[in-house]
C-alpha cells in the first residue's frame, strides 16, 4: 500500500503566515476579506449568508513607478556566481525585470490543471522557489532618491492569467472569504501517483490534478466574489546604489547591473 501524506486545514491556513516570510513563488493560502458580523447560529452553520463588503481585494492595477532621470534606460548584469539579469526602465513609467533570456510563455487554457508547475509538487517542493527564468516581471513601486534605486516584483505574476481562469469559491456563508481551494474540504492527501481533496474521518475524496491542487492550496491566487488574480503577498524587493556616473547599480546581495543604453 502506498503511504498517504495528508495536509489539513491547520497547515493550510498556517501556510499564509509562512508565505509572507518565504520569498517563494508559491506561498501560504490567501484567505482574504474582512470578518462579517455573526449572522446567527454557531458561525458557519445555521446563519443567513452575509453580503460581501465593498472593499474586497482587487486585482493589481498598472504599476506606479518613478524612474526619474533613469526613465528610458536598459541595464544588464548578473548576480555574482549566478544568473544574468536584465532591467528595462521604460520612458512611459513601465518596466520589466527578467532572469536569463527573455521568452514568451504559452497561456494557460485549462482551469482544472496546473500551470508552469511541476507534475507532482508537494508542500516541501513548491511550484516555483525563485523567480522564473525568462519571465518578464513588471517593475513595481520604483523610486530614485539621489543614488538609491528601489523597486519590487511580484513572484506570483506568472500565474495571473491562470488565476483568472479559476472560479472564486466562498469559504463559508457567514464570512466574506474567497479562495481557489474548495471551502468544504479541510485539506488534501497525496500518494505516489494521485492527489485528492478530503475531510477528516470522511472516506469520500475528490481526486484532482496534483499541480492544480498545489497551486490552489498554497495561495498563488487571491480572489474576491467576482474574480481571482495573482496574489500580492510576498515578492522580491531590490535596493540598489548607483555609482557617481550612474552607469552601474549594485547591492550587498551581489547584484550588479550596468547601463547599456
Amino acid at each position: 500500500m502506498s503511504p498517504v501524506i495528508r495536509w489539513g486545514i491547520g497547515l493550510r491556513f498556517g501556510m499564509a503566515a509562512v508565505g509572507a516570510i518565504l520569498f517563494a513563488g508559491c506561498v501560504g493560502q490567501a484567505i482574504v476579506g474582512e470578518e462579517a458580523p455573526e449572522s446567527g447560529g454557531d458561525g458557519d452553520e445555521g446563519g443567513e449568508p452575509v453580503d460581501c463588503a465593498e472593499d474586497e481585494p482587487q486585482p493589481p492595477g498598472p504599476p506606479v513607478n518613478d524612474f526619474a532621470n533613469l526613465a528610458g534606460t536598459v541595464w544588464e548584469g548578473y548576480f555574482e556566481g549566478g544568473d544574468d539579469v536584465t532591467l528595462v526602465l521604460g520612458a512611459d513609467g513601465s518596466g520589466t525585470y527578467y532572469v536569463g533570456e527573455r521568452r514568451d510563455f504559452d497561456p494557460p487554457t485549462d482551469p482544472d490543471t496546473g500551470y508552469l508547475c511541476l507534475a507532482d509538487p508537494t508542500p516541501e517542493l513548491p511550484c516555483a522557489a525563485d523567480l522564473m527564468e525568462g519571465f518578464a516581471y513588471s517593475v513595481q513601486g520604483a523610486s530614485v532618491d539621489a543614488r538609491r534605486v528601489q523597486f519590487s516584483v511580484n513572484n506570483k505574476e506568472p500565474w495571473n492569467d491562470w488565476c483568472a481562469l479559476q472560479t472564486p469559491l466562498r469559504q463559508s456563508p457567514s464570512r466574506c472569504e474567497f479562495s481557489t481551494f474548495p471551502g468544504e474540504y479541510e485539506g488534501y492527501g497525496t500518494t505516489h501517483d494521485r492527489c485528492f481533496l478530503e475531510n477528516v474521518d470522511d472516506p469520500n475524496t475528490e481526486e484532482r490534478d496534483c499541480a492544480w491542487l498545489h497551486l490552489a492550496f498554497t495561495g498563488v491566487c487571491e480572489c474576491n466574489s467576482q474574480e481571482c488574480f495573482s496574489s500580492q503577498l510576498g515578492g522580491n524587493s531590490f535596493d540598489l546604489t548607483a555609482n557617481e556616473e550612474f552607469t552601474e547599480l549594485s547591492n550587498s546581495a551581489g547584484l550588479r547591473l550596468f547601463l547599456v543604453e
